[in-house]
């Protein structure tokens, strides 16, 4: 209504920001049973150039949709306004193509730092032929796990892992290499039933 009034439009970032902050790192905000975005200036849908959303085909709005967009749009068969999803500036097909996926890790990287700091430029005692010791791979695994751990209990990451090669030259290179890989949680953004007689 304000483009059509005023040629200048109000985007809907403010409310995308807050539900955001609202969602735990793992939850995609378009999530329907939580996050109901309905209120007096998010109930009458319009795209940012003044086009009504109920004017739209499903097919201009499933266009824009796959074009990555964030927008709010209705849902049949239950009142309010919901976000399409929760795409990011990146291929779709990239880890880091919705939010909640980039908000999981960057919360494991934070957690991980958090408990790696206070080991930077400690000693790491090796084996005799310059392997890293089975006590030291535990002590490290331990750190990067009580970080993880965390998370994998507040249901924000399914599963993880950690691996640090025996064989690496710390010697040589005073760096210590940690492999950590982290299964995330599942989004469900489609939902399919083979239904009939």
């Amino acid at each position: 209504r304000r483009f059509l009034a005023t040629g200048k439009s109000i985007g809907c970032l403010g409310t995308t920001l807050g539900a955001v902050a609202f969602a735990a790192v793992n939850e995609d905000i378009a999530w329907i049973g939580k996050f109901n975005m309905a209120a007096t200036e998010m109930d009458v849908l319009n795209f940012s150039n003044g086009q009504v959303l109920k004017s739209l085909s499903d097919g201009t709005i499933n266009n824009v949709d796959t074009q990555g967009y964030i927008f709010l749009k209705k849902q049949i068969g239950i009142d309010g306004s919901y976000f399409d999803d929760s795409h990011t500036a990146v291929a779709i097909t990239s880890d880091y193509a919705y939010i909640e996926n980039n908000r999981t890790i960057n919360k494991a990287t934070r957690g991980l730092r958090s408990f790696l700091l206070p080991q930077l430029a400690s000693r790491i005692l090796v084996n005799a032929d310059g392997t890293l010791t089975e006590d030291l791979i535990a002590f490290y695994e331990t750190l990067c796990s009580r970080a993880l751990e965390v998370m994998q209990r507040n249901s924000e990451i399914s599963a993880f892992s950690i691996v640090i090669n025996p064989a690496q030259n710390v010697l040589s290179t005073s760096e210590l290499i940690i492999n950590v890989s982290i299964v995330p949680v599942g989004v469900a953004r489609t939902i399919t039933v083979n239904i009939g007689f």
